[in-house]
């Protein structure tokens, strides 16, 4: 925690938060975005931001993972583009 101007604390994690919103090049991981190779995310669970360094198809082809690399996590495989099933579709498919 740091304490700002006005004497309140503040948590790392809004620190983070606040910069996401104001650089709009670093984008928050959600499994359902597509990302590309070079771009920045912030993952809420680590707390920190991290650059893509490699995209990849899953097996199965319902997914596709990235490679990350974060300063303190390290190097972490993630979804992305992924699509929730639903009876046995995938969303917006229709056979």
């Amino acid at each position: 925690m740091t304490l700002k101007n006005d004497g309140t604390r503040e948590t790392r994690q809004k620190k983070l938060r606040k910069s996401i919103l104001i650089n709009e090049k670093i984008i928050e991981y959600q499994p359902e975005k597509d990302f590309r190779v070079g771009q920045t995310i912030y993952h809420p669970e680590f707390e920190e931001k991290g650059r893509i360094v490699r995209k990849s198809k899953s097996v199965s082809g319902n997914f596709k993972k990235i490679t990350v690399r974060f300063k303190k996590a390290g190097e972490k495989i993630l979804v992305s583009a992924y699509q929730k099933r639903n009876n046995g579709l995938l969303n917006g498919s229709s056979g």
